[in-house]
């Protein structure tokens, strides 16, 4: 078949029952196909599955399966990032891991980043993206993507 990351809508709603048991599959599937394949983007797209998987297993319960994906992701990303393969994508993801385990301060610093890089993207992203909830009503948070009320 091919490499066919699940969408976007899919992920955020990888939170409980069929759906997050049915997104965790396609991740282990997706995972399965980039370690067997060359791809140009196989690095970032790992690192981005390692995170959509390791919020859907922190929101399932499952804390030592998303802590073992959080430190896939993270160690993934500090080595691309000492290669000098730093894209605003990737580094949004890992501040989306942070915000979900309530680590303001990294996640709002690398949030940060991504916006000087993309501020009209990321900002809009960030504030639909329920990884982001854990800190979504702090003020340093509302005042990086542009929000000034707590929803």
């Amino acid at each position: 078949a091919g490499c066919q990351l699940v969408s976007a809508c899919d992920l955020a709603l990888a939170s409980e029952g069929a759906v997050a048991t049915t997104s965790l599959e396609a991740f282990v599937r997706e995972r399965t196909f980039l370690g067997a394949h060359d791809h140009a983007l196989k690095d970032r797209l790992l690192i981005e599955i390692a995170q959509k998987q390791s919020a859907a297993l922190w929101r399932k319960g499952d804390r030592e399966g998303a802590d073992r994906a959080f430190d896939d992701a993270v160690t993934a990303y500090r080595v691309r990032r000492a290669r000098g393969l730093d894209d605003p994508f990737t580094t949004y993801y890992v501040a989306a891991l942070h915000a979900l385990r309530e680590d303001q301060a990294e996640a709002l610093r690398l949030l940060a980043e991504c916006v000087a890089v993309l501020p009209a993207l990321t900002r809009a992203r960030a504030r639909l993206d329920p990884d982001f909830d854990p800190i979504r009503d702090t003020a340093p948070f509302r005042a990086l993507v542009g929000e000034d009320e707590p929803r």
